[in-house]
């Protein structure tokens, strides 16, 4: 053991060239209670630090705590280490590569400020053992400046049986931050289970890739990022790829969920693709707060989900209960396999998407420039007072909903918007389409289309809703055509089908499909469908739209 002592201003240290230290019990490195008592193991060559029957320990006290080398740097531990700081910083550091074997090991941020402890190394670094857990320092009612956990290398391969990071709580002087951080190279990450949780203010809780190479995470049990209740905007918990490389997340028996509590930001980014394979994701913000929840990548996308049942809320689910966003997006092109192919062979996979709800609040979407999409059943819903949920590709995108209905349906509240809408469209469902408006004031359901639309179902169901505005609608600007039983209730809000230059629809499809109550206009080929008024009662409050169609 090497220890600070009680005076200000001593150096306890152990300051070979070359190094290698063996013992048969814990080795702790400890600053003193005096004012800058510093306590250090250094090397000026390689350093070897093995032991057999306990942990590597190297904790702050007035003083800092340090076991630095110039050279490679290998420690060994059989048992719990731990680097923690207290009034002063604690560290293990090296010039070179660093390879480091614990039983467990805690890295946790002191109560002083500029209490870092951490973990570093210029060249490449591997860690390897048991439980992980990185603690930032301070509380919401003590916080720190400065107290952060850190881990950061080149290169980096960490695996550890369970993950747990807990953002510090900083001030304006200085984050807490808790950081898992790969400056150049590859970033590889693997746990049986992997959670990260926020701070309540000025921190920053993730994993980084900085690097040139790809970022792997491999969280078998689950990959969970959370801010807690109540979070500041100046708190964040992040999986970031920064480069234009592949980012992949994989998890088995878990799913990944990005859950936001607060007004900060959770997210998982890649500057490059992204691939992500796990039973289920769930991206939602909660209801009362202004944060945002968001999977993305500024390349190509590919989800697939492969069982939901574990989950309540299905396979997929995007919806932000709260103002701010729930978001899944891709720069390029999107695949979302949900629960496909293994709905194609098993009956009991859950195979739900589900954008919004009807209690959301904000923006619930899932974005891309071309979007291709496989479901059991496919749910876009908007509820509270302008909220907004969506399927939106600025490309083409196709759908297809396997064993089940696709719904999008407005909601509760006024101004709202449910849509699925891209530039080209092709949608089949071995089911049913309800496009159904809200109960509120101008609460629209709609499947729109910029260009090319095509949609196959056994019945699509245009249902205006109760509110006034409340407008159901299937429109194209380009060729539309529509197979299947086309039937419009137009209520309140009115029901439209309107398509460019050529609206078809299929043999089962005529008027007499309409229900009772719907109208009908067809004038030069030319097809109009508002509530129950008469064709020549069109008005500025009763509009006839009309498109093309031929039967």
């Amino acid at each position: 053991n090497v220890l600070g002592g009680s005076g200000a201003n001593t150096v306890a240290q152990i300051d070979p060239v070359d190094q290698t230290l063996l013992a048969n019990g814990n080795v702790t490195v400890q600053g003193g209670s005096g004012a800058n008592a510093v306590a250090q193991v250094v090397s000026t060559g390689t350093q070897t630090i093995r032991t057999t029957n306990g942990g590597i320990n190297v904790i702050g006290g007035g003083g800092s705590a340090l076991i630095n080398a110039s050279g490679n740097q290998q420690l060994d531990a059989t048992g719990a280490s731990s680097v923690a700081g207290a009034a002063a910083a604690a560290r293990i550091a090296t010039a070179a590569n660093q390879v480091f074997s614990f039983g467990s090991l805690g890295v946790t941020g002191g109560t002083g400020a500029g209490s870092i402890a951490e973990i570093t190394a210029s060249g490449t670094q591997t860690l390897t053992g048991g439980n992980l857990i990185l603690t930032g320092g301070g509380t919401p009612a003590a916080p720190v400046t400065n107290a952060s956990a850190i881990i950061a290398g080149n290169s980096q391969t960490i695996s550890g049986t369970n993950m747990v990071f807990t953002g510090g709580n900083g001030t304006s002087a200085g984050n807490s931050e808790v950081l898992l951080r790969n400056l150049s190279g590859a970033q590889n990450i693997g746990a049986n289970g992997i959670t990260l949780d926020s701070g309540a203010q000025f921190s920053t809780t993730g994993i980084f890739n900085q690097g040139a190479g790809a970022q792997t995470i491999v969280g078998a049990g689950g990959i969970f990022l959370n801010t807690v209740l109540g979070a500041n905007n100046n708190t964040s918990v992040q999986i970031q790829n920064s480069a234009a490389t592949l980012q992949t997340l994989s998890t088995n028996g878990g799913g990944l969920g990005l859950v936001n509590r607060g007004a900060g930001v959770v997210s998982i980014s890649s500057g490059g693709d992204q691939s992500v394979n796990t039973p289920f994701v769930d991206i939602v913000t909660r209801a009362g707060t202004t944060g945002d929840a968001i999977l993305s990548a500024a390349g190509n996308q590919t989800i697939h989900t492969t069982n939901g049942t574990a989950s309540t809320s299905g396979s997929l689910r995007v919806t932000a209960f709260g103002v701010g966003k729930a978001n899944i997006e891709s720069g390029a092109n999107q695949t979302l396999n949900i629960d496909y192919p293994e709905q194609t062979v098993s009956s009991v996979v859950d195979g739900r998407l589900t954008v919004g709800d009807v209690a959301a609040s904000g923006l619930s979407r899932i974005g891309a420039v071309n979007q291709t999409i496989f479901s059991k059943t496919f749910l876009v819903q908007t509820g509270n007072t302008s909220s907004r949920s969506e399927v939106k590709s600025s490309g083409t995108q196709s759908i297809r909903v396997l064993n089940g209905n696709l719904d999008v349906r407005g909601g509760a509240g006024s101004n709202t918007l449910a849509q699925i809408d891209p530039i080209d469209q092709n949608i089949v469902v071995n089911g049913n389409i309800n496009i159904v408006g809200g109960s509120g004031v101008n609460a629209i359901a709609q499947v729109v289309s910029a260009g090319v639309q095509n949609i196959t179902a056994n019945t699509i169901n245009v249902t205006g809703g109760s509110g006034s505005g409340s407008l159901a609608a299937i429109t194209a600007v380009g060729l539309q055509t529509l197979n299947g039983n086309l039937l419009l209730t137009p209520n309140v809000g009115g029901a439209m089908v309107t398509g460019g230059a050529l609206a078809s629809l299929s043999a089962a499809s005529s008027a007499n499909s309409l229900n009772t109550g719907s109208v009908l206009s067809v004038q030069d080929n030319q097809l109009g469908i508002i509530g129950a008024a008469e064709p020549d009662e069109q008005s500025e409050d009763n509009p006839i739209r009309r498109a093309p169609i031929c039967f």
